[in-house]
């Protein structure tokens, strides 16, 4: 994959740090899903555990051999289980960082979405900032670092990721070296301009035509054309968060389409776009609509039937449709 080049201010901030010296203990590094905090990772870690140079990683050591196949014993991660990092984990990375390095310098630990650790978790890590081993450095990674306790934000350094409207153009024609149809691209690029890595994934696994199929749907059960019965049952099963999330960013575009903003050609002549803009009160539509998308959001990895919500959700979309 060529150059992510939105994670330079990122890296060159790390690079910043290592030259003055400073070994930081604990990192946070913030930014949303699908902007590469993984790949910033990629770059910083591998240099950490190489034991011939602290600029570039070797590749030809043992701890850079190790650390390419995967199983380095100096590096941990920590990964949720059901959306929730448990404190037994934690123990676990406390039990890690007990023990001195095996072949590196460093020993690292990873926790991935950090800001769903519960209070447990959290009052646990909080004990391991407070006394870090000199030899270990802990990267929390997450998208909303807010979520974390301020006594856990305080003992860390930030390095915070995000793109800026300023630079879209670049990353979408980054989008178009990296995938062959730029039609997709412009579809997609809009709804997902701060999340480069998603949108190409996306891309790939065909969430962006399941979005649009299952809008036309929409479409067909606001008119008439379809029922409820036969659009919940076609979808129930396929449609998952990154479709709600993309339909409420589509919202959002729609909603500055209303304050005279130009909306793209592919999504400005959806049938979607024109019924909306046939309402008198379109701009109140948009907003109570993506109320109603992000309760299903927060209830979608719940107990709850998934067929249920989106019956109910689209039931109420068109209620308020005329």
């Amino acid at each position: 994959m060529s150059n992510m080049f939105w994670l330079s201010d990122a890296q060159n901030a790390w690079q910043g740090m290592i030259g003055k010296g400073i070994k930081p203990q604990a990192v946070i590094v913030n930014g949303a899903e699908g902007v590469g905090k993984r790949a910033l990772l990629a770059q910083i870690i591998p240099v950490m555990l190489c034991s011939k140079s602290d600029e570039q990683a070797c590749g030809e050591c043992q701890s850079c051999r190790l650390n390419h196949a995967g199983h380095h014993p100096d590096v941990l991660t920590v990964t949720p289980e059901n959306n929730l990092v448990k404190v037994g984990m934690i123990r676990d990375l406390t039990d890690f960082f007990v023990s001195t390095p095996h072949c590196s310098q460093h020993k690292i630990a990873v926790i991935h979405q950090a800001h769903l650790m519960n209070n447990s978790a959290a009052n646990a890590l909080l004990k391991v900032l407070e006394e870090p081993p000199s030899s270990g450095t802990l990267f929390l990674l997450s998208e909303a670092k807010h979520h974390l306790l301020p006594t856990i934000r305080s003992r860390c350094i930030s390095l915070d990721i995000a793109i800026p409207e300023s630079i879209a153009p670049e990353v979408y024609q980054w989008l178009v070296s990296q995938y062959d149809n730029e039609k997709e691209v412009l579809a997609i690029h809009p709804l997902m301009s701060g999340e480069p890595l998603s949108a190409l994934a996306c891309l790939k696994a065909g969430v962006l035509t399941e979005f649009i199929a299952f809008l036309d749907d929409v479409c067909g059960f606001i008119v008439g054309q379809d029922s409820l019965v036969a659009v919940v049952k076609k979808w129930h099963e396929t449609i998952g968060l990154k479709h709600l999330e993309m339909w409420q960013q589509l919202n959002m575009l729609l909603l500055k389409e209303c304050s005279k903003q130009p909306l793209n050609k592919k999504w400005s002549g959806h049938q979607f776009s024109k019924l909306l803009k046939k309402e008198p009160q379109s701009a109140d539509l948009i907003i109570k609509m993506n109320d109603l998308i992000q309760g299903v959001v927060l209830k979608f990895n719940t107990q709850l039937k998934k067929q249920l919500m989106l019956e109910s959700l689209l039931f109420q979309i068109k209620q308020r449709i005329s």
